[in-house]
């Protein structure tokens, strides 16, 4: 049902797959789990969904995609794919302002209000300044996670886990 090599979207990816593969999904008005928030601080989070390679699913979700019949809907439909696209750009608009942009006052104004962009932005939509940086700083690692995951080899999700059976 799920692949293996997964760490985070396994839910979407089956459904997905059901989907590419003519099935139609139907949510029950029933509760059949109930989750609760994390307790944990929000930085220790992070740390702990990069330790537990969830933040590099996005990527693994990716790469088990390329080519099969249910990638189109990943596209269309992963919201979070192009928000961390966004974020790599950023990265890179960054890096070709400090290796392309001269005299030094110019490159450093343009760096600093590039890099500032993003956190002022999310300061004033969250009207809270330690929520506005907190949601900047996951994209950061969300991002990392999912250029990690997509360049991780995968084990084939059709090789048999090894197992013991226990009577």
């Amino acid at each position: 049902l799920t692949n293996r090599n997964l760490h985070s979207y396994e839910e979407f990816e089956l459904g997905i797959r059901l989907r590419a593969a003519g099935w139609r999904l139907v949510r029950l008005p029933i509760i059949s789990v109930k989750h609760y928030g994390h307790t944990m601080p929000a930085y220790q989070l992070l740390k702990r969904r990069w330790t537990s390679r969830y933040s590099q699913g996005l990527g693994e979700l990716v790469r088990a995609s390329f080519g099969e019949a249910h990638m189109p809907l990943l596209l269309r439909e992963m919201t979070d794919l192009r928000l961390y696209l966004l974020v790599v750009f950023w990265w890179l608009a960054l890096l070709m302002i400090l290796v392309t942009v001269r005299p030094w006052p110019i490159m450093m104004t343009l760096f600093i209000s590039l890099l500032a962009l993003p956190f002022v932005a999310m300061i004033i939509k969250k009207r809270d300044f330690s929520l506005g940086v907190y949601s900047v700083v996951a994209w950061q690692y969300l991002s990392a996670g999912m250029i990690v995951g997509l360049i991780r080899k995968q084990v084939s999700p059709l090789e048999r886990i090894s197992s013991i059976e226990l009577n």
